[in-house]
């Protein structure tokens, strides 16, 4: 039997509270709509159900967190002048090795097995009492990070995106830092990430396969979003260059 859609306090609470995180930011109408319907997805829908019985399932979650979710925060941000929100977002451009630690260093601390281990073990153990402080803390520091991270080269405000040399390093360094974590986890040895045993596995796949599916949802989706998004400021960066030598 497939699980279906359910509502849960702490899925609520953590889409009311990024909303409203939104909400203050000055968020455009029509990304209203879309980060409704992701967080939707995410936290009420069947995956959600499936999130707490298989690693990939999870991993999956974590990945639409940081790389749709977050990001989409920052698009649907309004382009007019903000004086305060838009001193943050520069300084964020101007000191973009704050945002790279945060966006990596809090999904690695998230999957260090120590933590990782830990984290289950909580929300194993608080899935039926009430609110789930461990996966509202993960849920929300994930989105925040991936707000933090994409800032400095999605912003709709020129001034505040990193260009040229220096986008395409932060992204390519963020690809390897996926990468280097994705292989881990996916040819770590057995026993060394435990959700199966602390969870209700109800998957058809093994434990096994179960965590290497997690690694590559990590590594893949995560790099080529960084990558794609790498050879975009390229394109732009080399179209610049060829307009100022011929002119």
């Amino acid at each position: 039997m497939y699980p279906e859609w359910h509502v849960n306090l702490t899925s609520a609470f953590i889409v009311v509270l990024l909303m409203g995180i939104f909400a203050l930011l000055g968020g455009r109408f029509r990304y209203w709509i879309i980060l409704i319907l992701m967080l939707a997805i995410c936290f009420f829908s069947p995956l959600q159900a499936l999130a707490m019985t298989s690693f990939s399932m999870h991993m999956s979650v974590h990945v639409i967190l940081l790389l749709l979710v977050g990001p989409c925060m920052i698009l649907g941000l309004s382009s007019t002048h903000r004086s305060r929100q838009q001193r943050f977002f520069r300084w964020l451009k101007d000191h973009a090795w704050v945002s790279w630690v945060v966006g990596m260093g809090t999904m690695w601390i998230w999957h260090i097995p120590v933590i990782f281990n830990s984290g289950m073990r909580s929300m194993a153990a608080q899935m039926h009492h009430g609110f789930n402080w461990t996966h509202f803390a993960e849920a929300v520091s994930l989105v925040l990070a991936g707000t933090i991270y994409s800032a400095p080269v999605i912003h709709p405000v020129p001034e505040c995106r990193l260009g040229g040399l220096k986008g395409i390093i932060y992204l390519v360094t963020a690809c390897t830092g996926c990468s280097v974590l994705g292989l881990l986890i996916t040819f770590a040895p057995p026993g060394i990430y435990r959700f199966n045993e602390m969870m209700e596995h109800a998957a058809a796949i093994s434990p096994v396969t179960d965590q290497q599916i997690a690694g590559l949802i990590m590594w893949v989706p995560c790099c080529f979003v960084y990558i794609s998004g790498a050879i975009y400021i390229m394109a732009g960066w080399l179209n610049i260059r060829e307009k100022t030598i011929v002119s």
